[in-house]
């Protein structure tokens, strides 16, 4: 059987609901099916975001000001339930 043909069937089963293995899981066909490969940006938008937060993280100081917040589990995309304050200060960076 031909890769086309099994994704073909892999499509309709999950339009058709039936059960999947434990190997293809519900979103089987959604990640690595249909595409074939992955996002090829991926790799880069973790390096940004990792280059980011080392920035912010080494270059000030933060403190949590409001509560910590509950999350919210019902939203499409799952966040916190109410505003999240924080302080922040920049640091005295020394040069050696």
């Amino acid at each position: 059987m031909s890769s086309k043909t099994q994704r073909g069937m892999i499509l309709t089963d999950l339009l058709l609901g039936e059960k999947k293995t434990k190997q293809q899981g519900h979103f089987h066909i959604f990640l690595s099916e249909v595409a074939g490969t992955g996002c090829l940006g991926e790799p880069f938008a973790y390096l940004q975001i990792k280059a980011i937060w080392s920035h912010l993280l080494r270059n000030f100081e933060f403190e949590l000001i409001s509560p910590f917040p509950e999350t919210d589990w019902n939203a499409m995309v799952v966040g916190v339930k109410d505003k999240v304050m924080v302080r922040y200060k920049r640091r005295q960076l020394s040069v050696d």
